[in-house]
């Protein structure tokens, strides 16, 4: 964020609404920008953003492309700069509109809107809640022997936040019995028995806590019924005649392929023979 969003002019009917979510402002990824509450967001966007930035150095030092070196020179220059650039400047958010009170996504280069989701009026949802999901980690996509290297190189949230100078927050460790990483979100329950998320799944070691404390915050600006979870804890809809409720339910591991352990084994077997073959194919020894 630019600090001079927080210059908006600010309605003073609005004023008790911001004061109530000032308070969350010393979290990392919660800003408030005139009359509106930007929540930052994880975004998939973000790792392809450092695959071009990986395809740029290969063009230029690996001889990924069979072209001359001006042309290597210029495209891996390109992709590099432009994936940087997007790095710093490319800003995933859910906005919270205090004064129309709703809330949608956006996406923004360099602080100019490019992507405006539909909005959702708080007036058509009926309760709000901390809501976890089980996801697989990349330990048990990829061999162990690179698992590391890609979670801290490709980890884009702790490097932008690093390269703008600010707090980021490491992403949680896996589960040892099924390799999956608890993630959460806040959810909401809309008036015909739908439910959707505010923000996105994060799998962060403080999201947790964000998100509890913000739908606390939420529930006391829409005078909505809450509902805060432990971890471990997911959510479903449940109808009761002709209402629609939020009803919790336990998460449990998820087996895959018999076992964590037989998974990663096998995923690896797969990849390094997958990767033989490409090797043989590039330099035409098959």
């Amino acid at each position: 964020m630019n600090s001079d969003s927080n210059k908006t002019p600010v309605n003073k009917n609005d004023s008790k609404a911001i004061d109530l979510f000032q308070g969350l402002t010393h979290f990392r990824n919660i800003f408030l920008e005139g009359d509106k509450v930007l929540i930052e967001n994880d975004s998939i966007l973000y790792f392809f953003i450092c695959i071009m930035f990986l395809l740029g150095v290969g063009v230029l030092f690996f001889s990924l492309l069979n072209i001359s070196t001006a042309y290597k020179i210029v495209i891996g220059l390109t992709l590099v700069f432009t994936a940087l650039f997007l790095i710093l400047r490319f800003d995933y958010f859910s906005v919270l509109d205090l004064s129309d009170k709703s809330f949608h996504r956006e996406i923004r280069i360099s602080s100019l809107p490019i992507f405006k989701g539909k909005s959702i009026y708080l007036a058509d949802i009926t309760e709000l809640a901390t809501d976890h999901k089980r996801e697989l980690a990349f330990e048990t996509k990829i061999p162990l022997f690179i698992s590391n290297f890609i979670n801290i190189t490709l980890d884009v949230g702790v490097l932008r936040c690093l390269l703008n100078g600010k707090n980021s927050s490491s992403l949680k460790e896996p589960d040892k019995v099924d390799g999956m990483v608890v993630k959460s979100a806040i959810a909401y329950l809309s008036k015909n028995g739908q439910i959707g998320y505010l923000n996105s799944f994060s799998g962060r070691m403080d999201a947790d806590k964000i998100n509890s404390e913000l739908v606390e915050i939420l529930g006391i600006f829409t005078n909505k019924p809450t509902i805060v979870v432990d971890s471990n804890v997911g959510l479903s809809v449940k109808k009761i005649g002709n209402k629609f409720i939020l009803e919790p339910y336990k998460l449990k591991p998820v087996m895959i392929g018999g076992g964590f352990a037989e998974t990663v084994i096998i995923l690896s077997i797969l990849f390094l023979i997958v990767f033989a073959i490409f090797i043989l194919v590039y330099f035409e020894i098959l």
